[in-house]
């Protein structure tokens, strides 16, 4: 059985859906398939749509597994071809304000604050109208976590890794919430393999103040760092954290609770490093992730 993953953007337009195929296809020894140009450049990420047309009509695989919007447009090409074509939706439908598109269009200020504070609740959908689906979640590398030491600095060091160019991840709150706090805040995007761990490992808490999220994957690999976790109540991450007893809840768009959250944090001691290392470890691998696919594409639904 040949598989295909299709993604539209690859190095260094790193985050938790290039991690997430990255993953998989190496323990199903799957190939993928991605542009090798600008992920930012509207131009490209055309030119890019339009090559999948020949991809999907030329090359030769028996599963296509499309993991984005905008690689999906032509995946119904390979079916006339005989061959299955599988989507996978990153985070579908999580939160009223969760459409990124909304952000990049510079939503007026006034329309954030009704959407957060008048409005503050989920607009749900679902993919349960179509056939064949399921729920995969994310996983993470614990052993390449545990070779890495414990990194010590003299200041306590909240740290955040995502898109900081996206307003959605809001990276604005938490820059507001530590000013005037004794503690280092590391902000980093766009990097990878052992340079990432390390980074967890120097930090002290991670912090998550996204307006919008599906199933992080930043939430296990702070738990696999062994960090405690303050993230906005968006998408799956409650869920997560709650089961896992491994950190605080706080509104999303609400720089003040997340000053409140990194202070008990760090007056109070507790064991959410400890809880979230284990839970993590027993529960999100990405060995049943790939168990989970491996099911659906032999058609025996998990």
């Amino acid at each position: 059985m040949k598989i295909c993953y299709i993604i539209d953007a690859w190095m260094p337009a790193w985050g938790g859906g290039q991690e997430h195929v990255s993953q998989v296809a190496k323990i199903l020894k799957a190939d993928i398939f991605h542009p090798k140009n600008d992920f930012f450049s509207f131009r490209n990420r055309v030119l890019f749509t339009l090559w999948t047309i020949k991809f999907y009509l030329t090359s030769d695989y028996d599963i296509y597994h499309s993991h984005t919007y905008s690689t999906n447009l032509f995946l119904p090409l390979v079916k006339l071809r005989g061959k299955k074509a599988v989507i996978t939706l990153h985070g579908m439908g999580k939160n009223l304000i969760g459409g990124g598109i909304l952000n990049k269009l510079k939503i007026p200020q006034f329309l954030m604050w009704l959407v957060l504070d008048v409005w503050p609740y989920d607009l749900r959908f679902s993919a349960s109208q179509y056939k064949n689906y399921v729920v995969v979640g994310n996983g993470v590398n614990v052993e390449e976590y545990d070779k890495v030491k414990k990194i010590k600095h003299s200041k306590y060091t909240v740290f955040w890794i995502g898109r900081r160019y996206d307003p959605i991840k809001g990276v604005k709150y938490l820059e507001e919430a530590v000013k005037g706090l004794d503690v280092d805040l590391d902000i980093v995007e766009n990097i990878y393999g052992d340079e990432k761990i390390k980074r967890f490992k120097s930090a002290d808490l991670f912090v998550l103040p996204s307006l919008s999220e599906g199933f992080p994957i930043v939430l296990l690999e702070a738990m696999a760092a062994k960090l405690p976790i303050i993230t906005t109540d968006v998408g799956d991450c409650r869920k997560l954290v709650e089961e896992a007893k491994c950190g605080l809840i706080v509104p999303p768009g609400d720089a003040l609770k997340i000053r409140e959250a990194i202070l008990e944090i760090i007056k109070n001691k507790n064991d959410y490093g400890e809880n979230g290392y284990k839970f993590v470890k027993n529960n999100y691998t990405w060995d049943k992730v790939a168990t989970i696919y491996n099911s659906f594409y032999c058609g025996n639904n998990p």
